[in-house]
This record gives C-alpha cells, structure tokens and sequence, in this order.
C-alpha cells in the first residue's frame, strides 16, 4: 500500500525481501550525525573534560555507551575486558548507561552481569556511569569505542563515536552495513568470544592503530553520515513526491 519505504541501510530492505514484499520503491537514506557536536578534540581539552568527568588523565579509556541488556553484548565485554587485563592490558573501561530494570525477566541476566563484575580480578578497572544528556563528553574524553551489539538497525551512537574521532571496535551484529566503512580501515570488527574481545582491545592499545582507525572512521562519517546530507536526500525526497 506504500508509495515509498525508506531504509537507512540496502542490508535492511532483504527482511521485507524475504517476507515477499514486492513494493520496488525502496530508497536508501542513512542516518545522519551532527558533526558539529560529535567532533574530536585536541589533548588539552581532552584533559579538562577527563577532569570535569572525574577520569584519570593518564589511562587509555574504553567507552561503552547504551543501555546494560543482553543484545548489547555487555556481559561478553566484561569477559573480554577481564581477560585483556589478564594479559597486561592497560586502561579502564567506562559503561555509560542504565540497566533496564523494568523487565523482570532480566533478572538473572544482571544478577550474572554484576556477578561476573564483582568477582573480577580488576573490577576497580570498570567505571559504571549513569546516562548522559551531554554523551559527547564521553566520547571526548575516550580513546577507544567498542560495541559488542548482537543485533541493530543503524545505530547512531556508532556513528557518533566515530565522528568524534574514535577508534572502534564492534562486531558485525544482524543489521550491520557496508555502509558504516570496512574493517581494519575504519574500525575493528570482533566477534563475541571471550578471546578475540581481549585480541582487539589489545590492537587498540596501540597508540598508531589508534589513530590511523580514528582518522579513517571520522573522515567517512563526514563524508557518509552527515547529518545536512541526510536532510537534502529527504527533502529531495519529499520534493519528487510532491511533484508526483
């Protein structure tokens, strides 16, 4: 009955696929980021931020950012990040987010999450915070970004890390797109095991890794996912229906 379905990535047009849809007016827009909010910054800043936040100026810091449940692949990076510790790992791990409490079926979940957490070796190297209005403060004051999701759409919170000139680390969850740059280019792709979690967080502890990822990933952004093309391909969009 649609006239026109609009996908923020080709890889989310196979499901309507593959349940039979045949309505061939499908266009691709991708999300858009605001790169003027989502920006890297200098050292110097960097550091007032840390301060501001209350995180050490001299460690690495590991960023997550979402809400704590199963599909984020949390409790796997726990267990990667134990294990990367194990291994002489330099650097804490900052979880940015909320549990999601209301659902009681996920009671077990967190009892295992904050079970794994409490019993590790280096807990005092896993900082929770609480949800952020002004997240990009985290994303400034980090040097690594890593998501560990099992399954998205296009999540924006990617995008945004790599905007800020982040390096990332993600896995290629169900939903993932071509469209978000290619691995070891603009970011690291990892799977969910326990060892090649603790694999990639090491690679990124290399300061060149670093920056060769974080400059890859924050040029592609720009070029793919700002936020001012976005709005001109929806209002070109608009524009030719409403001629039609």
């Amino acid at each position: 009955l649609m006239d026109k379905l609009i996908f923020s990535a080709k890889e989310h047009c196979y499901y309507l696929d593959k349940l039979g849809y045949k309505n061939k007016n499908k266009f691709i827009i991708p999300n858009g980021v605001n790169v003027e909010r989502f920006k890297s910054v200098n050292k110097n800043e960097k550091n007032k931020i840390r301060k501001n936040l209350n995180l050490p100026n001299d460690e690495l810091i590991f960023l997550f950012v979402g809400l704590r449940i199963p599909r984020k692949g949390v409790l796997e990076l726990l267990r990667g990040w134990e294990n990367y510790k194990l291994n002489n790992g330099k650097g804490i791990l900052v979880m940015v987010g909320r549990d999601q409490k209301e659902r009681e079926e996920l009671d077990t979940f967190y009892n295992n999450f904050y079970g794994t957490l409490n019993s590790m070796k280096f807990k005092e190297s896993v900082i929770i915070r609480p949800p952020s209005k002004e997240v990009e403060k985290y994303f400034n004051a980090s040097d690594v970004f890593v998501f560990l999701s099992k399954m998205e759409g296009m999540p924006n919170v990617l995008l945004e890390a790599m905007a800020s000139g982040l390096a990332v680390i993600t896995t290629k969850f169900e939903g993932f797109s071509d469209s978000f740059g290619n691995d070891k280019s603009e970011f690291i792709i990892t799977s969910h095991e326990t060892i090649d979690i603790s694999k990639s967080l090491l690679m990124c502890s290399n300061l060149d890794l670093r920056q060769k990822l974080a400059k890859k990933s924050s040029e592609w952004v720009r070029k793919n996912h700002s936020i001012d093309e976005a709005i001109d391909k929806y209002s070109d969009l608009f524009d030719s229906a409403l001629e039609k």
